[in-house]
């Protein structure tokens, strides 16, 4: 039976399952529109699907149906908090900016769209905004793990962007803005962990956030709890660079810092983590080597460096360069991640 209500009744449907599911939506949609296509809810669903297929299985631009979308329900807020993202990549931000406002305008209690709402701030850098508008997300859904975690992150980041600014944690009152950052952070993270929630790297982050605090053997806690997961090959070499910038920066121990940089390396995977850690071992071995040109340690991550890249200079080589290379400052390394 041909029926655009039932065609949209599955598009909708299949848009709530995602992934790979939205291909087919949107051409639920598309057939529910070629016979009614005034019909705004139609339209909805298509500019929605598109939205998602943006990037994915191949490069869309949901602008158009998004436009129609609007244009058929002017009170679609959803739809134009979604259309401002779209142009805020497109580097269109006068008219991202003007539609969030009026969807905030619009629906001012609205989940979703507050949620996408502050991912827009979030992505201008304007990280309190977005706090403001997840905490007032949360007050209709006070016990959602999502929410929980994209406020946990946002504080994460603005703890970050502390701790690359030392000039600022100098005096008492920004210290205590640090510790008070961390703190929420922390509470709204642990709240993700307490639900046992699928969201990735939650008990790593929180095991950094200690780790900043000072609070080493809670750090150590979480790091563990992460370590017993079953992780994929590039999350856990992420794992590996934090726990050993963990033992190296906080712990002072310089030998299971080396062994976790090492099994991270070892993890064949070429990403910016592989050469942050390449780098950390290197400035080891340089550091070691100008205390004692024959130190064992030194030698070994120098010829277990060269095994990795055979264009690496032979190691007694590497050995002179790393005379001359001067000390390695061991300084927080929260922000080296």
């Amino acid at each position: 039976m041909e029926s655009p209500e039932l065609d949209f009744e599955e598009g909708w449907a299949r848009l709530q399952c995602g992934g790979r599911h939205n291909e087919r939506a949107k051409v639920c949609f598309k057939k529910a529109l070629e016979k009614e296509p005034k019909n705004p809810d139609f339209a909805s669903g298509l500019a929605i699907a598109s939205y998602r297929l943006d990037t994915w299985p191949q490069p869309q631009n949901p602008t158009d149906p998004l436009r129609r979308a609007i244009r058929l329900n002017p009170d679609n807020q959803y739809a134009k908090v979604l259309l401002a993202l779209k142009l805020q990549k497109m580097k269109e931000e006068e008219e991202a900016d003007r539609l969030v406002e009026e969807a905030l305008k619009g629906a001012p209690e609205a989940t979703d769209v507050l949620c996408q709402a502050a991912k827009l701030y979030r992505r201008k850098g304007a990280l309190d905004q977005a706090t403001e508008l997840l905490r007032k997300a949360l007050e209709g859904s006070p016990d959602s793990t999502v929410l929980h975690w994209r406020i946990g992150c946002l504080y994460r980041t603005k703890v970050l962007e502390m701790l690359q600014d030392p000039g600022r944690n100098e005096m008492s009152g920004q210290r205590a803005k640090l510790q008070e950052t961390i703190g929420q952070a922390v509470y709204h993270l642990k709240r993700v962990d307490e639900a046992s929630a699928e969201l990735p790297c939650v008990c790593s982050y929180l095991a950094c956030l200690h780790a900043q605090a000072g609070q080493y053997d809670t750090a150590e806690h979480y790091f563990q709890k992460e370590f017993s997961k079953e992780l994929s090959p590039g999350a856990r070499q992420v794992l590996h660079l934090r726990y050993g910038n963990f033992q190296l920066y906080q712990r002072k121990c310089e030998d299971k810092a080396i062994h976790h940089f090492i099994q991270g390396m070892k993890i064949n995977q070429e990403s910016k983590e592989t050469e942050k850690m390449k780098n950390k071992l290197q400035k080891i071995a340089c550091t070691r080597l100008s205390k004692n040109g024959t130190d064992s340690v030194a030698l070994h991550l120098l010829a277990f460096l060269q095994e990795l890249d055979g264009d690496m200079r032979p190691g007694e080589e590497n050995s002179e360069r790393c005379l001359d290379s001067g000390s390695f400052l061991h300084s927080v390394s929260f922000t080296e991640e």
